[in-house]
């Protein structure tokens, strides 16, 4: 499978801060009652406009706000046009036009980081979604429903037939699942990603590049941080590889016999194979019956995963 090209990556993330930052934009203007041509003096209203709603243009301002200070969006001190627009709103500063304050960003920290995850569950290459996969399923519940998603898409019903009846209930409860493991993640992680996504807007007070850039946080940045901090909580390591394990081999088993007669098979009590097929049964039901204890156990202690925090903030302007 093609990798996405950087440009392509994380569509939603971006469109996160592009309308909260238009959004932010509107309301301010709207507060001090300002028009399109006082936010900056030297720019196109047009383009302003274009900003204030969230419209962008391949050529005229494909990351929202364009960046420099070239051509129509130079002013009389070459301020670049971000910052002009940033001080005639009269923010604080341009991280703070982009990011919002510092309490917005806790309120929309943990919905951001669902996107970005989810995203990159699917944009990134295979070895970043492998380790992914491997700290989400931390938690239990995940990593058999990740194991039984896989183990369809390989063998197709075939698998349904060798599980128990439990195994269509984590297929149906999949995304649930998957953003419970997100936020088991993110609770302990928060303070930390608080701090990074801080850092992000701080180091580079613009949209350039956005999708480029957001790619490099999650892999460099946020990916880390997740390894840091998982061990502290309660995790089993490797759950997801022994289980998948266990479960291949209870297929192969099955395949295994069905393609025998039962002759072939022999079930004589002198026939070594029944004695490996026998103790092979029993050892793949302990290894079943030991993933579900753990499940169980991991229940009891951490409860389920507030999923809330995960939640899209609440609009609270009323801008008209």
């Amino acid at each position: 499978m093609a990798h996405k090209k950087s440009s392509d990556k994380y569509q939603k993330s971006c469109e996160i801060i592009y309308d909260m930052l238009s959004s932010r934009i509107k309301e301010r203007k709207i507060q001090l009652k300002l028009r399109n041509k006082d936010i900056c003096p030297s720019a196109d209203v047009n383009l302003i406009s274009a900003i204030i709603h969230n419209r962008r243009n391949e050529k005229k301002n494909k990351y929202l706000i364009p960046n420099g200070v070239k051509g129509t969006y130079i002013s009389e001190n070459t301020t670049p046009f971000i910052d002009v627009i940033a001080k005639n709103l009269k923010f604080n500063s341009t991280v703070e036009m982009l990011r919002g304050s510092y309490e917005e960003l806790e309120s929309y920290a943990g919905h951001f980081f669902f996107q970005l995850v989810k995203e990159a569950l699917v944009d990134e290459d295979e070895e970043t979604k492998e380790i992914l996969t491997s700290i989400l399923s931390d938690y239990i519940p995940y990593a058999i429903a990740f194991t039984y998603n896989k183990l369809l898409d390989k063998h197709g019903q075939i698998a349904s037939f060798v599980f128990n009846e439990n195994f269509l209930s984590y297929i149906d409860e999949y995304d649930i699942l998957e953003t419970q493991a997100i936020a088991r993640v993110y609770i302990n992680m928060n303070d930390e990603f608080e701090s990074l996504l801080d850092e992000f807007f701080t180091n580079q007070p613009d949209t350039l590049k956005l999708n480029r850039r957001l790619s490099t946080f999650m892999t460099e940045k946020v990916m880390p941080t997740m390894e840091k901090t998982r061990h502290k909580a309660a995790c089993i390591d490797d759950v997801k590889q022994r289980f998948l394990s266990t479960c291949e081999k209870s297929i192969y088993y099955f395949n295994y016999e069905l393609m025998l007669s039962p002759e072939a098979i022999g079930y004589h009590e002198n026939d070594t194979s029944y004695y490996e097929r026998e103790y092979m049964d029993e050892w793949l039901k302990a290894e079943h019956d030991y993933i579900s204890r753990l499940e169980s156990v991991q229940k009891e202690i951490e409860g389920p995963p507030n999923t809330d925090i995960l939640n899209a903030p609440r609009d609270t302007s009323n801008p008209s």
